[in-house]
Order: structure tokens, then C-alpha cells, then sequence
């Protein structure tokens, strides 16, 4: 779970890099950029749907004292 985290939120950080690496005219670099980050956004709504469909409700259903916890997140 970490380490999943972890690459989204480097991959996050890079965004606005990429996007103003992209010289102006350069559609070829655009469109792998644009690639990338769709990969990347798709990625990160599949892993949060799984989350909270596969994840989250078993776990609520074995939790007590940390139910707030496993809310918030």
C-alpha cells in the first residue's frame, strides 16, 4: 500500500514538469506526455474504485477501535 501511494504521488509531482518540457509546436512529445499522464490519472481512479469497493468494507466490517481511522482514509 505504501509503495503504491508512493509512485502516485511521485508521478503527481512530476505533471507539471513534463507539461512544460513540452516545447511549443512539438505535438509528437504532446501526445506522449498526454498518453502518460492519462495512464497515470486512469490508474489512480481504478486503484481508489478498488479501494473502496474491495478494500475498505471488509476491513470495516474487522475493525473497532480504529473504525475513525478507516473512515478518514
Amino acid at each position: 500500500m505504501v509503495i503504491v501511494h508512493r509512485v502516485f504521488r511521485r508521478c503527481f509531482a512530476e505533471m507539471p514538469a513534463l507539461v512544460r518540457g513540452v516545447h511549443p509546436g512539438d505535438t509528437a512529445r504532446a501526445g506522449v506526455v498526454v498518453e502518460y499522464l492519462r495512464g497515470v490519472t486512469d490508474a489512480l481512479h481504478h486503484h481508489h474504485t478498488d479501494e473502496d469497493t474491495l478494500l475498505w468494507p471488509p476491513l470495516l466490517q474487522r475493525v473497532d477501535v480504529e473504525r475513525p481511522l478507516v473512515l478518514k482514509m
